[in-house]
């Protein structure tokens, strides 16, 4: 009797097991098929936006004047100089506002990624920032903290920036953009440039374009 009891108990857990790794399945094929559909709906808004040539001044204007890694002369293995050059992309040239960046500490094929896109190439990501200049109103970006990643903790050279972007967007319905970011700088081997720069953001990719999606009159009565 004992003995049944405890099969019975056994067969029990392993349904609820059986139970929870299929919601857990389940919610994992829907949360892959959301960042699915962000990431389309965004790339798709890209190409409709290049396609109609918008920032294509900004870009022109920003392509004439570079600020190069020659006219900083980053020594290998400088972490402090490139740093500073990162440094003041967010406080001199607030590189998310106005599409400038220090483009010579930026390989030519990093890589680039947040929570709704993900490619390589230097140049597509400098389009893609000019992409957005014309849609901010009232924009401000806001460096918190920037730290150099020891070697040990990072697997390699690296550098952390914590940031706030808040703007509004110029459309008709006026939504209000608000996200605390991190993004991680992996350099390579000899810390000269920038690998890979990979955003994570306080809200999800679905939870931004809810932000896009949002009038700002309508969020503001919910808050």
């Amino acid at each position: 009797m004992i003995c049944g009891k405890a099969l019975a108990r056994k067969s029990v857990q392993s349904c609820d097991g059986w139970l929870f790794a299929k919601r857990s399945l389940a919610n994992a094929g829907s949360q892959q098929a959301v960042n699915v559909l962000v990431r389309t709906c965004v790339s798709s808004a890209t190409y409709v936006l290049r396609l109609l040539r918008v920032g294509a001044a900004e870009h022109s204007a920003n392509q004439a004047q570079p600020v190069t890694a020659e006219r900083i002369a980053i020594a290998p293995g400088d972490v402090a100089a490139l740093k500073a050059c990162i440094q003041a992309d967010y406080l001199d040239r607030c590189y998310i506002i106005t599409g400038q960046i220090c483009d010579g500490v930026y390989d030519d094929n990093c890589y680039f990624a947040d929570p709704t896109v993900s490619f390589s190439g230097l140049q597509t990501w400098q389009r893609n920032l000019q992409l957005l200049v014309p849609f901010l109103e009232q924009p401000s970006l806001e460096l918190l903290g920037l730290e150099e990643l020891p070697v040990a903790s990072a697997g390699e050279p690296g550098i952390k920036a914590q940031w706030k972007l808040q703007t509004y967007l110029k459309l008709p319905w006026r939504p209000f953009i608000d996200v605390l970011g991190t993004t991680l700088y992996t350099l390579n081997d000899d810390a000269t440039k920038v690998v890979k720069h990979v955003e994570a953001w306080n809200i999800s990719g679905l939870q931004a374009l809810q932000q896009v999606l949002t009038p700002s009159a309508l969020r503001s009565t919910q808050q």
